[in-house]
Formats: structure tokens, sequence, C-alpha cells
């Protein structure tokens, strides 16, 4: 045998492998190039069977297609083969043969083209097209000729059948199929959109509503797509469409909150003016009334004086109005600001009924309370034992606001309660704070009385009585225990009396190891090192330079400490190995690993097995400390620190590494 070269000399030239197969389907010749892509030398080729230089599933394609191609026709075109090459690798490849003159079987001669790039393309098509039919929108090709009416979809992805109901088959053979469900308001716009962007071969978008049979209510679509201009007044688009509902939806929200937000401000700014309005003539008429009534010269009658006493009262009842108008447009606003801190309940709760205490005399009740007493989840506050009475305890509230509340309180019992009843203020620890109970044993409210109790300006048919009142003290209050983090309840029946129930949050007191407050404003005013604090070596690992810096200024206050700060996972074992820490410092977040892989490589050193570690994080959640006791660290401190916890813990946890080596030594 010869190479194909000797008896086709051309065959060397050409950007393709050739190959000639004899009757019994072996290798007859083969040129270089095929030699080259199969990485072996071509005489090896010679007399080999065709199916050895192929894969397996191309093995069964030449014998099941190509050969019998040959026998029963002479050629075998287009045909897609694997050749596998030294490294066993798929060499993928067209194959044109042709049976060779005079031979009955199989001998014949074949090119065999290389569709690598070919192949590559047909992956990465269907790729995207796999993609174009998985996103939620449609991708779409839209061809619109001079007669509109006449556009089809040469293209729509599979997203057309959630969109539109329709199928691409149906849209390719004509527009109309995706048009007719356009809402019946929007479809004049559609075409006047599309005839605008055509004339100026500008870009097409437009938002339209979209009604499908069965469907309960239209829905919002919109449509992006780019014009490509065609012979004979032909426009061939590129673009997308997709549903837009939810947005839409949440741009209507939004604006009409921007609304009502515009309209809260504008009621704000015309109640701040009528409040201004009011008060100036007020002013005079409060004034002068309190004048008249200590005027011992003029000397009023007792009839004058009692009509000077109602001015007064008059004027401070509009005075109060005012501010409760005030109050409560700022609480619905969302303006009304708190300023929360701990609070001692008992104390606030003092002083509420010190306020009420004139008001009940007046009206010849019983003022009761407080007393600070444990309760059960759920259970109504009783009146405990002085052996069982809790010490004081602290609210997370607004003090100010918080005494506005219970005095609230306090004047409707006094107001509504008969003479010789009673008013009751008491304290009870409840489900993690605490709860303020103010009852009466007055007048009560019935089930409709309580479903409007809420309502601003609803008197619950008080108005037709003498007593005073606008009908917005409850709601003011309700507004500032929620601001408060809290929330406001009744219990009441009529003719059995009331009882509001207040509760609040307790105050959060972080534990001595979890550190929160000021930063280096507090550096001035940091306590003096303790006299037996030991000398040692800090390790503290931070990335952030800001918190280093905090950590230095702070750790400088101890000028028996040394501290070496390094920014990740790796600097802190070449530091860790070098010379071994007395503290080890840690931030959970490094830009290499976290604080939990770090303690545990850490573990691993020699020296370092027994060294205290604490982490020092700007994560406050109680599952993250967790974690971090339950890995192995003795501390966690939250970010922003308090001076003065932490130094107080590192004097701690250094004096407890000295007594700690000290004992093992």
């Amino acid at each position: 045998m010869v190479p194909l070269a000797s008896l086709l000399p051309a065959t060397e030239q050409l950007p393709c492998a050739v190959l000639r197969l004899d009757s019994g389907g072996r290798v007859a010749a083969a040129n270089a190039l095929l030699a080259e892509w199969l990485g072996r030398p071509a005489e090896t080729l010679l007399g080999q069977a065709a199916d050895a230089l192929l894969t397996v599933p191309s093995r069964v394609i030449l014998q099941t297609r190509v050969l019998p191609l040959l026998r029963l026709h002479g050629h075998a075109d287009e045909v897609a083969l694997a050749l596998l090459d030294d490294k066993g690798s798929a060499v993928h490849v067209l194959m044109y043969a042709r049976r060779r003159e005079g031979d009955t079987g199989v001998a014949c001669d074949a090119v065999l083209v290389p569709v690598r790039q070919r192949r590559q393309l047909e992956e990465e098509t269907l790729r995207v097209r796999r993609a174009a039919d998985l996103a939620p929108y449609m991708i779409f090709q839209l061809w619109v000729p001079a007669d509109v009416r006449q556009a089809r979809f040469p293209y729509a992805s599979e997203a057309i059948r959630a969109l539109y109901g329709v199928s691409a088959e149906a849209a390719a053979l004509s527009a109309e199929a995706v048009f007719q469900h356009v809402h019946a308001e929007d479809r004049p716009r559609l075409q006047a959109t599309l005839a605008a962007a055509v004339a100026s071969m500008s870009p097409w978008q437009v938002r339209f509503r979209v009604l499908l049979p069965g469907s309960p209510a239209p829905v919002w679509h919109e449509l992006h797509a780019s014009p490509r201009g065609l012979a004979g007044a032909q426009t061939l688009w590129h673009g997308h469409v997709g549903d837009i509902t939810a947005r839409v939806a949440l741009e209507e929200a939004m604006a009409q909150r921007h609304e009502a937000e515009g309209a809260a401000r504008a009621r704000s700014a015309f109640l701040a003016r009528v409040s201004h309005e009011l008060r100036t003539p007020l002013n005079g008429i409060l004034g002068f009334a309190q004048l008249l009534g200590r005027d011992e010269v003029e000397r009023l009658s007792e009839e004058q004086r009692r009509r000077v006493q109602t001015i007064e009262a008059a004027g401070r009842t509009l005075l109060d109005l005012v501010d409760e108008v005030l109050d409560l447009n700022a609480i619905d606003s969302g303006q009304f600001k708190v300023t929360l801190a701990p609070v001692g309940a008992l104390q606030v709760a003092t002083q509420a009924l010190a306020m009420a205490g004139p008001g009940a005399d007046a009206a010849g009740l019983a003022l009761i309370g407080p007393v600070l007493q444990a309760a059960a989840p759920g259970a109504a506050p009783a009146p405990a034992p002085a052996a069982e009475r809790l010490p004081e305890a602290e609210v997370q509230a607004d003090a100010r606001r918080l005494l506005q509340v219970l005095g609230a309180l306090l004047s409707n019992a006094v107001k509504y309660t008969p003479a010789g009843g009673s008013v009751s203020l008491q304290l009870a620890a409840l489900e993690g704070g605490v709860a303020f109970t103010v009852t009466d044993t007055g007048i009560g409210l019935s089930p409709a009385q309580q479903a409007g109790l809420f309502e601003p300006f609803n008197r619950l048919g008080a108005e037709r009585t003498a007593t005073p009142g606008s009908g917005l003290g409850l709601v003011i209050a309700r507004g500032l225990v929620a601001l408060m983090g809290g929330h406001l309840g009744v219990r009441s029946a009529a003719g059995e009396g009331s009882a509001f129930t207040v509760w609040l949050p307790a105050a959060r007191r972080e534990p001595a190891l979890v550190a929160a407050g000021p930063q280096v404003a507090a550096l001035e005013h940091a306590p003096a090192a303790p006299a037996d604090t030991p000398a040692g070596r800090l390790l503290y690992v931070e990335d952030n330079e800001v918190n280093a810096l905090l950590m230095q200024a702070i750790v400088a206050l101890r000028p028996a400490l040394q501290l070496q700060v390094v920014p990740d996972m790796a600097s802190a074992l070449v530091a860790a190995r070098s010379t071994p820490p007395d503290l080890l410092l840690v931030d959970l977040h490094l830009p290499d690993g976290d604080g939990y892989t770090l303690l545990r490589a850490l573990r691993g050193l020699p020296g370092l097995q027994q060294v205290p570690a604490v982490v020092v994080s700007a994560s406050a959640h109680a599952e993250e400390r967790e974690r971090a006791l339950a890995a192995g660290f003795v501390g966690y401190w939250t970010k922003p620190l308090d001076l003065a916890l932490t130094l107080a813990d590192i004097d701690r946890l250094l004096r407890c590494a000295v007594q700690a080596r000290q004992a093992a030594g």
C-alpha cells in the first residue's frame, strides 16, 4: 500500500482530510492532515479497519448508514462522525464519500471536513435558544411590511405561550395572534407608537394591558424593540416583551405613598399654622383670665370669678385639643419621634399617680398602687404580698411619653368612675417586659363601645354628658405605646368597670462581655488600670482599618500590654507561630475565611490550646453569639465597643490566663 499523496498529490494541499477505503472497509490511503488530526504517523493507519479510527457511536453510524448508502447509491453525504485521536479524544468531522468507479462494494474515496467551530456555534445557538425559552419574558423577531396588517413573528421564544396563550407557529403566520389579546383601550396606542418608531427608525417602547380569555383582570406588558430597515418599506424588529404587572402595582403603590406623604406634609404644615394662629389669641385669653382671677385689687365677685375660671378652663381645653390634634397628626404621618431609653417603671407610675391625685380626691375616689409584682404569662395582674414584690424594673420607653400615656388612662378612669369608687395602677413583670394596668370601678364599656374605642373624636356617647373630653386621648395613647414597641389592651364590661393595660418591653441591658455605646469619645474618661493588671500580648485579627485603630487606642490605655493587629487568617497564623499571644481577639468576617475556621487552626498550634479567644463583631444576633461560645470563644464583644467594659474584660481575661498558666506550671 502507498500513501494517498502518491496517488493524489493534490490532497496534501487541501484544508481537509482525505481517506481511501478498500472493498473490505480498510484504510488504503490517507493524507498527512488526517494523520495529524489523529496524532499518528500516516503509515500506521494503512490496513486498519475504518472502525478503528472512530468512536463507538460513529462505528455504529458507519456500519448502519454510510456503508449501506455506498452499496446502494454509491455515495454518502454530510454524515457527522467522530474520529478517535491518540489521546482518546473525539475529533468531530463531516464525511462526504464516493464509491470508486467500477466497484460494487464499499471501496471509496472520502473527504472529512472539521466541524469544531460549527459545532461550537451550534452548541452556543442551542444554549441561547434554551435560555430564551426559559426566560420569563418573550424574545421575538417581528417582521412589519408596508401593510402592517401582514405583520408576523418569524421567531418567538417559548414564553409566548404563557404571555399570550398562543404558539410560536401561530404567531409566525400572523402577528394578530398576539395583538388580538391587547386591551381594546390600549391597542390604538400600541399601533401609534409602532408607526412613530417605524417612521423615525428609533427604538420602540410601549406599555399595554393584555386580557386573556378566562383571566379575571388584565395584566401589564412592556415591550422594547430595535429596528432594522429592509427593502420595500419593510422593518425587522428584534426585542423582548414581559409581564410587569407586579412592577406597575409597586409603582402605583409608591405613587400613592408619595401622594399620601405629600398630603401628610401639607396637612402637618396646615395644622402647624392653625396651631400658631390659635395659640396667639389663646395666650391673651388665658393670660388675662389668670390675671383677673388672681386680681386682689378689683376683688371680683364670686359669680365673676366663676365666669373667669370658666373662660380659663375653656381656653385650656382648647389648647389641649390643639396639642392632641398635632400629636395625632404626627403619629399618623410617621413624623412623631420618641427617644427610647431605660426608664424606671415604678418611678414613672408614681409620678402618674401623683398627677392624678388631685382629680381623684375632688371626685371622691380612692387611688391605689402601684405595686411591682410577678405574673404568669397571660394572667391578669393581682396584688402581691410584700415578700413577693420584685425590685425596681426598667422598661425601654420615652419617659415623658410614658407619663403622658399613664396620665391619660388615669384621667379617663377618674372621669368615668362615680364617687365612692376606686382607681388603681398596678405593675407586673410579664413576658419579657412590664405591664402597667389601670383599673377602675366605673361605668364600663359595652362590646359596641369597645369596637369604637380607638376612633378619633368618638366619645362613645359621653358627648351627651357633662364629662369633658375630645375623644383623642386613647387614640394618641395607643399610638405612643406602639412607637415605644409595646401594645395597649382593654378588658371591660358595662356596669363592671374597665382595665386598660400597657405592656412595654424590658430595658435592653447587654451582658458584661457584650459591649455597646460610644467608642473614641469615651477614651478621655477611661478607667485607670487596676493595680493587679498583668502584662501581656494581644493578637487582634481585623481587616477594617478604623476598627484596628480603635483597638490600638483602647489598648494604649494599658501601658503594660502589647497589641499586634493582622488583617487576615494567614497573617494571624504566622504571627501566632512566631510569638504566641496571651489573648486572641478575632473578627468573624475575614478576607480569607472566618473566625471559626481561624480559631480551629490556632488551637492546633503549640501553646495556643488554652489561650482565651474573644469574638469582636458587628453582628449582635443572639444566634451568632451562641454559636461563637459553643465554638470555644470565651467572650463576644459587639461593635460599637464600650470602653470601660472592653478594658475590664481585657484585665479579667489576662488575669485568668496568668492564673491558668501558674496552675499548669
